[in-house]
């Protein structure tokens, strides 16, 4: 599994339609193929950007259909500990 990071919610929304019409979406089991988090950490360097998990085996798989310079593994600091 790999996280797509992008600037911007108009990015993501680009590659969130060039992958789901890939995957062939919306269908009967799902709208689109990705879902927008935002980094909300303050004190990270990718505060403000937007993330999303990218499936890279199974049915889901596309991590082949993005810019891999947009693909990171998870970062546990993009969100602060909540106590």
């Amino acid at each position: 599994m790999k996280y797509l990071k992008v600037s911007s919610i108009e990015k993501f929304n680009s590659v969130n339609q060039t992958v789901s019409q890939s995957l062939g979406l919306p269908n009967n089991k799902a709208l689109t193929a990705l879902q927008a988090e935002e980094v909300f950490n303050e004190d990270h360097a990718d505060f403000g950007s937007f993330i999303s998990v990218i499936p890279t085996e199974g049915p889901w798989k596309c991590d082949h259909l993005i810019d891999s310079s947009l693909l990171f593994d998870f970062d546990e600091k993009w969100f602060p500990a909540v106590f």
